[in-house]
């Protein structure tokens, strides 16, 4: 008689990100929020139902698949199947990130199955029974997995520090998980001496601030990323004479190399960032930085 012996036991096998599949991106979905969501290719038969704790967009019926658009940050799927039961509460290793794409593969009992047709011959014989049988083994496809990094991203950042004046920059982020950065801060002023060192100063003093920084920055966990770069800056200190000259004090000023670090925050579509700039280990600038993605 026919046999099926199962193996296994209704499970997800594996979570995988699709580095270098690019559905998600190119074909975005968006939550209520106007968030783009996650896109999850599940490798199962059209009969499995799906839910999460923040729902469902969408949900596409491929060959060999299930695609569900679910929306950024979701953590856990629940899985339904009519014969093999529910796996309730399966909990993703990090929350799902938009615009990208990720695989489940499952264990179910219909791969492992083993049909036997039992071709059954009876040959009877001094009471001897001889059973001949076919056992038929299942075929198995197996995929490589691809490899991706990702949508490129720019980022436009403008910054702001203080030393002793007020300094205005700009900062250009471009990368994936990792990248770069260039920045410049100035305090947009024009100063030049207009006297030579002497006596009877005012006690009065203006400032002249730049400088321009080149780095990288990472990712850690969630929207939280770190950066530090390195460059060239000036700090100039001018004092005032009784008679209303200015003359350039080279023992205060400070110019050359230059150092800076920060951490920074995405929340969806709004940066921010805080650090310092420092130059030549003298000249110590705090700033803020703030974006808006469009």
């Amino acid at each position: 008689l026919p046999a099926v012996c199962r193996g296994q036991k209704f499970s997800v096998a594996q979570i995988t990100l699709l580095q270098n599949d690019i559905s998600a991106y190119m074909n975005t979905v968006k939550d209520l929020n106007d968030n783009a969501c996650a896109l999850i290719k599940i490798i199962c038969s059209h009969d499995f139902a799906f839910s999460t704790p923040l729902g469902i967009i969408s949900r596409k019926n491929e060959v060999g698949e299930v695609w569900l658009y679910i929306p950024e940050g979701s953590i856990m799927i629940t899985l339904k199947h009519p014969k093999w039961g529910v796996i309730r509460d399966y909990r993703f290793p990090a929350p799902l990130e938009g615009r990208l794409t990720y695989e489940i593969k499952l264990n179910t009992p219909e791969p492992n199955t083993i049909v036997i047709p039992a071709t059954v011959r009876h040959v009877v014989k001094k009471e001897t029974i001889i059973i001949r049988d076919t056992i038929v083994a299942p075929t198995y496809t197996t995929t490589k997995e691809r490899v991706s990094k990702g949508p490129l991203s720019l980022n436009i950042h403008l910054t702001a520090g203080i030393s002793n004046n007020l300094l205005y920059g700009i900062r250009l982020f471009a990368g994936r998980k990792h990248g770069a950065y260039i920045g410049m801060m100035s305090d947009m002023k024009k100063m030049e001496a207009t006297g030579q060192e002497g006596a009877y100063d005012t006690g009065n003093a203006k400032y002249h601030s730049w400088n321009i920084t080149a780095g990288a920055y990472e990712h850690l966990a969630g929207a939280l990323f770190i950066y530090e770069g390195a460059g060239y800056g000036s700090h100039n200190v001018y004092w005032e004479k009784l008679g209303g000259e200015w003359w350039k004090n080279i023992s205060e000023c400070t110019t050359g190399f230059t150092v800076e670090a920060g951490i920074g925050y995405k929340f969806k579509k709004t940066t921010l960032t805080a650090g310092f700039t420092a130059i030549k280990c003298k000249i110590w600038i705090p700033e803020v930085g703030l974006s808006f993605s469009l």
